[in-house]
């Protein structure tokens, strides 16, 4: 069962990934131009060389080093205005790729008021494991998530998962 942390102001926040928003164009959405301005110059020549433009689906994961209170940072791409939708498989895929993170945080349903229903049940769903018949279990599902700022509709989200 994973824990889900509401209300916490990202500045605050800590654990093992970082998941934020960038819009096309790679116009930061909330918390990634917070976490851009501490990871420093040379993130958007990374950017560069993984051809990162916030396109939907798009991804990228930075190392955060001392720079934040996490390991990483996930540059999550959402489109031009995305819909509840969108927000939902971009959480799902955030959830898919955490690895072996016990906690992740993230500002996904902040671009859309109502979002955090979607961005909570996506997440849930993504990080759903059946290792029942495996014989060697893989990376478990992360143990917390964490929704920075306001994130009502959370609990409905974790319901519908």
């Amino acid at each position: 069962m994973i824990e889900i942390d509401t209300g916490i102001d990202l500045a605050a926040a800590s654990g093992d990934l970082l998941a934020v928003p960038v819009l096309a164009g790679r116009e930061y959405g909330p918390g990634a131009g917070w976490a851009a301005e501490r990871l420093g110059d040379g993130l958007e020549a990374y950017f560069d060389d993984r051809e990162f433009s916030g396109k939907d689906g798009q991804a990228v994961v930075v190392p955060a080093g001392d720079a934040l209170p996490f390991t990483a940072v996930a540059f999550v791409g959402v489109g031009e205005e995305p819909d509840l939708e969108q927000l939902r498989r971009a959480a799902a895929g955030v959830a898919r790729t955490a690895g072996r993170a016990a906690t992740v945080a993230t500002t996904l349903h902040q671009v859309s008021p109502g979002a955090a229903t979607a961005v909570t049940t996506g997440f849930l769903l993504g990080a759903y494991r059946f290792d029942r018949y495996r014989s060697e279990a893989g990376p478990g599902a992360p143990a917390r998530l964490v929704l920075a700022g306001d994130a009502s509709g959370a609990e409905e989200g974790a319901a519908i998962a």
